[in-house]
């Protein structure tokens, strides 16, 4: 006879082979799969911003640059088609990390590479000179980064050098635009301003007129 304290030895073995049943693995692999969907949504966001900084970064580099150069006596010599890029290149106002890895006379914005292959991806970051201003283009810009790049022009103290004079917020596809000739915006302005003019998936291209 078994005691209280004891098992039944059939019923011990049974249940030490006893494995998940199908609702067990269901819920686990559910907890699993949204662990995973928060973690891959935290790794996209921190990427997202870590891109949106490098842009504002290149925004104040490339124009500082352009300034130095601009104040130097710089003409806009040596572009083809008004676009500069190439020559800014080689003045190194464009420095070598913005650089596209397959082409040295083309440069890159953190959103998208200098390949025209993709008529929708654009063509990375260009220079364009003018007669009273140089364009600094970014192309194929997220949704994010087109309002932290308004919000950099609208924070630029007007008057001062590297500041741009206009800002023209464009659909990836170039079909729709606008040019915001007083870019100082509140971030809802500048978020309607981007959901206007996006393309599919929120790409933008977003420029900066710049005074010479």
């Amino acid at each position: 006879m078994l005691t209280k304290l004891q098992l039944d030895p059939a019923k011990q073995a049974k249940t030490a082979r006893r494995g998940f049943t199908l609702t067990e693995t269901a819920i686990v692999l559910g907890v699993v799969g949204v662990i995973l969907g928060a973690v891959w949504a935290a790794a996209s966001i921190v990427e997202e911003n870590a891109r949106i900084s490098a842009a504002v970064e290149q925004f104040e580099i490339v124009s500082q640059n352009m300034t130095s150069l601009i104040q130097a006596g710089y003409k806009g010599a040596g572009g083809s088609n008004g676009s500069i890029t190439d020559a800014m290149i080689k003045a190194g106002a464009i420095p070598q990390q913005y650089v596209d890895a397959a082409d040295n006379t083309q440069a890159d914005n953190p959103w998208s590479n200098a390949d025209a292959s993709n008529p929708q991806a654009a063509q990375g970051f260009k220079i364009y000179w003018g007669a009273n201003n140089y364009r600094m283009s970014f192309y194929n810009v997220s949704h994010k980064g087109c309002v932290a790049l308004i919000m950099q022009a609208t924070n630029c103290k007007a008057g001062l050098a590297g500041c741009p004079v206009n800002v023209i917020v464009a659909a990836a596809d170039n079909n729709d635009y606008d040019t915001l000739t007083k870019p100082q915006m509140t971030t809802t302005q500048a978020e309607t301003e981007c959901d206007y003019n996006s393309y599919s998936g929120g790409a933008n291209s977003v420029e900066f007129d710049i005074a010479q």
